[in-house]
């Protein structure tokens, strides 16, 4: 048998004794009203609660008389006093709350330790005051202030609700949500609340989500959120979903995610898509994510992408809403940033690859070259905004003239932009192409006259056009109208 005390006693004779050890007196306040309304409010608010452990009501409203009349006193030294001066005599902490002008403040204090006193004193009493008294009620009594609110809706108009949301939820997201939707339907708070909840639990929050889709914004609040905190669980709420929006939404964040942190397995992952557009998406997130880190390797996704989808700058997309009304879109979505992406490291590199791809591009739906190849365009547009003096250069070195003339214009619309119409005109004359110059000088003439009618005047009258290109040009000026 074993021995007493042994293993079998499940006690371990080595172990120490616990020995209760009775705690000690709590220090005493040595401070008196003199040296308290001496601090300042950092040190003040430590030294005066121990101080009122002990304090009188004398020694109480003695405090008071000398606070209350600095020029900055402090909400928090106030409701300190009066939570502990309340506890003593609420009716006498009233009274000088009222005679110094702090009765309402004073409200949240006494919730405290008489709530059911506060509560019948601010019946009939003044929102503000009820407000006051809610709060209070809300921190120390919170089913108490869910019935108050109940009773009185009005009151929503005054108090903070998030706070009120997060004291009567006991710490569950869910309850808080519900809250805030009972009591306050605005978009802005249920942002709020989901993203909190989304980092907290992000199952739970979803499946209140789908319960409650909302506007887009806060379906873009809970996917970014989650992206951020919980990115790993992404794969997994997406195959809770039946196809659709919601569900692309989402497998889109976690291939973006994917991307992010293992550039490979993205890749591998996209190749096996065999839906050109979706494959391009999914490519252009995976580039979007190299184009700073390993440029090399975004070019060469940016191959991949016209090798699986070469209308990928302008394959277009149309939805037709249950109503009959439609609405459609050119390009597949995340080609534009990528290549604005491959643009901000080097435009030059980018143009070239750009061309070159299209150049391959021998379908029977395939663009005219340079007119009409919105991947150039795009590249053309991000070059010439970003850096016009160099994308300026490169255009006057260009020999092919559908090249030239599509850098003429880009170049025209940034001086334009810039209300730089002179330079914009001779950007205008250096298009050879007859149709696209008349287009051009059309537009530099509509907004320069639009900005300075006379200065745009004196331009057609001594510019080198023809006289039909004169013409056209007259209703910009109507007061030369006979």
């Amino acid at each position: 048998m074993p021995a007493k005390g042994g293993a079998a006693s499940g006690k371990d004779p080595a172990d120490p004794k616990l020995t209760l050890v009775k705690p000690g007196p709590l220090p005493k306040s040595t401070d008196t009203v003199e040296s308290l309304l001496q601090l300042e409010r950092g040190p003040l608010y430590a030294r005066l609660g121990l101080w009122l452990l002990d304090a009188s009501e004398e020694e109480m409203t003695a405090f008071w008389e000398g606070y209350y009349q600095r020029e900055d006193p402090n909400d928090t030294i106030k409701d300190l006093l009066f939570t502990q001066w309340g506890k003593k005599n609420a009716a006498g902490m009233l009274e000088m709350a009222r005679r110094t002008g702090c009765e309402i403040p004073a409200m949240w204090s006494w919730s405290m330790s008489d709530p059911q006193g506060m509560l019948a004193y601010i019946e009939g009493k003044p929102e503000r005051m009820r407000n006051f008294g809610l709060r209070g009620l809300a921190y120390f009594h919170p089913e108490l202030a869910r019935q108050m609110l109940e009773q009185d809706p009005k009151l929503l108009n005054t108090f903070e609700m998030e706070q009120l949301a997060e004291r009567l939820s006991g710490g569950d997201p869910k309850a808080e949500m519900e809250f805030m939707t009972k009591y306050r339907n605005d978009e802005y708070y249920a942002r709020q609340g989901l993203k909190k909840w989304a980092a907290q639990d992000p199952h739970r929050a979803f499946e209140w989500l789908t319960e409650h889709p909302g506007e887009e914004y806060t379906r873009k609040e809970f996917f970014d959120t989650v992206k951020k905190e919980h990115p790993d669980v992404l794969p997994e709420l997406a195959a809770t979903l039946p196809s659709g929006a919601m569900r692309r939404e989402i497998e889109a964040a976690a291939f973006a995610h994917l991307a992010e942190t293992d550039p490979e397995k993205a890749a591998e992952e996209a190749r096996k898509i065999g839906v050109p557009r979706l494959a391009a998406e999914r490519l252009s997130l995976l580039g979007q994510s190299l184009a700073a880190e390993d440029p090399a390797r975004a070019f060469e996704i940016l191959g991949e992408i016209f090798e699986k989808c070469p209308d990928a700058a302008n394959r277009p997309a149309w939805v037709r809403y249950p109503d009959g009304s439609g609405g459609g879109s050119n390009g597949v979505t995340g080609v534009s940033r990528f290549l604005a992406a491959l643009a901000a490291h080097d435009p030059r590199q980018t143009m070239q690859a750009v061309l070159d791809l299209e150049m391959q591009d021998t379908s029977p739906s395939a663009p005219t070259p340079y007119h009409s190849y919105p991947a150039s365009r795009q590249v053309a547009g991000y070059w010439a905004q970003g850096d016009l003096e160099g994308f300026s250069a490169w255009c006057e070195s260009q020999h092919e003239p559908g090249l030239r003339d599509m850098g003429a214009s880009m170049i025209v619309d940034q001086f334009q932009r810039q209300n730089d119409f002179t330079s914009a005109a001779g950007w205008v004359a250096r298009i050879s192409d007859a149709n696209r110059q008349q287009n051009a000088l059309s537009n530099l003439v509509s907004g320069w006259a639009s900005q300075d009618r006379e200065a745009a005047r004196r331009w057609v009258d001594q510019a080198e056009i023809s006289d039909q290109a004169r013409e056209s040009l007259s209703p910009y000026f109507p007061e030369t109208q006979e």
